[in-house]
């Protein structure tokens, strides 16, 4: 798990995780993400510097204005003049601008192949395939020039599970630079699923992810890292057995974990994640999440957005009402390179913006095989009982299906029932002797028997977890057994 900005800002929310490309067996809380919080911080915005004067362009300043609605973006080309802002253009696609300069966001998608996880993973491709997904990318082309820059690259090469989903959006950004989310999740060949959440901030007129000081975050207004981390204080501090204040999370413990730019009723409006570590036996993403909102505000000049607006793109952001995603370019283009820019605007292809995520599509599943994924499904949303449910009608379909059991037992252990959840991995071991179930059904017994206190049989499981396939988390729940006070 990344935690902090680590020259960009690149920050993962792992949940409970069971073998990704990018996780391993993992304990079994639910990520713990806050509600946003509205912090109360006083109206202070950076001066914007005039741009250079447009030549023969008549008064006022050329911006762009995008956002996502419904399904789909759109791009505006205003002309704002005073508090007085005019349509040029409008395309129903991405499109950002820096300078003189103009980008179309595209999707690069690939489609890859799903492997068994009973595939030896250094031979894959003599392996038959399981199924198909969409892996989601992301590209900028250059309007008026040839030029492409990737933003994020779509995996090429197969991947090895069940049940997998992916997402990528844009939630955000300023000039050429943009907020990307990324989401994976699914059932990677372990006893459970995973869960992971990545954010990004490309900037595309440089061709790379933006690079910032680790500690930028902390200039930001007190009362917008107060309101995240007292959203998730209470929580932190019981299951830890801690009385740490919210100073000493906010200014000790907690990190940056990500922004987004919406519009909320015609006001630009910033959601901010931060987040403190947490045991595994507290929380299976290994961390607390809370969120603030605020406008735009002078410290989060990093990200571009600082403000203020002109008034007239204040104005045209206002009729525009609400917005998942919004951004906005300022232009400085003198004639006749404007004519030559807006012209390449307005011949900027529009296509419907594709899903922002996809599913992995299996070939030949059977009956109990669907129960399965639709209890993993009912995991992840959390609804354990409907979960269970469909666990059991995958047992009665098929009694020796042991992906059936081990994800019974893990819902019962995120239910709270540790004895029907002990009696499933139990015969989930019995049942099948592969490594990689094996492996991280003895780490769901080793985070049961933390729960229960006993060191002993935790540090026993989770050495044999260990053993049959390390791990990052395995390796992380031995240490924790191993410090101070366990």
């Amino acid at each position: 798990m990344i935690r902090a900005w680590a020259g960009a800002l690149a920050v993962v929310i792992v949940g409970c995780t069971g073998g990704s490309p990018n996780s391993n067996p993992d304990s079994p809380r639910a990520a713990t993400k806050a509600a946003p919080v509205v912090a109360d911080v006083p109206t202070k915005t950076a001066p914007v510097t005039p741009p250079p004067a447009v030549a023969n362009a008549g008064a006022g300043e050329d911006w762009l204005v995008w956002w996502f609605h419904g399904d789909t973006w759109r791009t505006r080309w205003l002309r704002v003049d005073g508090e007085a802002a005019s349509v040029v253009g409008e395309r129903e696609a991405l499109i950002v601008g820096d300078a003189g300069r103009l980008w179309q966001i595209e999707r690069a998608d690939t489609e890859v192949a799903v492997k068994s996880c009973q595939c030896e993973h250094d031979d894959l491709k003599r392996c038959p395939d399981a199924g198909k997904v969409t892996m989601l990318g992301l590209r900028a082309r250059e309007l008026g020039g040839d030029s492409a820059v990737t933003i994020h690259e779509a995996r090429a090469e197969p991947l090895q599970g069940e049940d997998m989903e992916f997402g990528l959006q844009v939630v955000g950004g300023a000039q050429a630079r943009l907020i990307v989310e990324s989401s994976d999740s699914g059932y990677f060949c372990g006893a459970h699923g995973s869960y992971s959440v990545v954010d990004t901030v490309f900037d595309v007129a440089a061709g790379r992810k933006l690079e910032l000081q680790p500690d930028w975050w902390k200039q930001l207004p007190e009362p917008i890292r107060r309101a995240a981390v007292q959203s998730i204080e209470k929580e932190y501090n019981g299951c830890h057995g801690t009385d740490l204040s919210t100073n000493e999370l906010m200014n000790e413990h907690a990190y940056f974990a990500g922004a987004a730019l919406t519009l909320v009723r015609g006001a630009p409006t910033i959601t901010w994640k931060l987040a403190v570590s947490a045991m595994y036996v507290c929380s299976s993403d290994y961390a607390y999440t809370g969120q603030s909102t605020s406008g735009l505000v002078a410290e989060a000049a990093p990200l571009g957005l600082a403000g203020p607006l002109p008034a007239g793109v204040t104005a045209a952001l206002a009729s525009i009402g609400d917005a998942k995603s919004l951004g906005f370019s300022r232009l400085t283009l003198p004639d006749p390179e404007r004519a030559a820019r807006l012209a390449a605007f307005t011949a900027a292809s529009e296509r419907p913006w594709p899903e922002l995520g996809s599913r992995a599509r299996s070939i030949g599943g059977s009956a109990g095989q669907a129960k399965v994924d639709e209890g993993r499904k009912k995991t992840r949303e959390k609804n354990y009982a409907e979960a269970i449910a469909a666990f059991d009608a995958a047992i009665e379909i098929d009694a020796d299906l042991v992906s059936a059991y081990a994800g019974r037992g893990y819902a019962h252990l995120l239910a709270g029932d540790r004895e029907r959840a002990r009696a499933d991995f139990k015969t989930a071991l019995r049942k099948s002797d592969e490594p990689k179930l094996q492996a991280a059904v003895w780490f769901n017994m080793g985070t049961l028997a933390a729960q229960e206190n006993d060191t002993k049989a935790a540090r026993t499981a989770f050495e044999k977890s260990q053993a049959m396939r390390p791990s990052k988390q395995a390796e992380a729940a031995l240490a924790d057994l191993d410090a101070p006070g366990n």
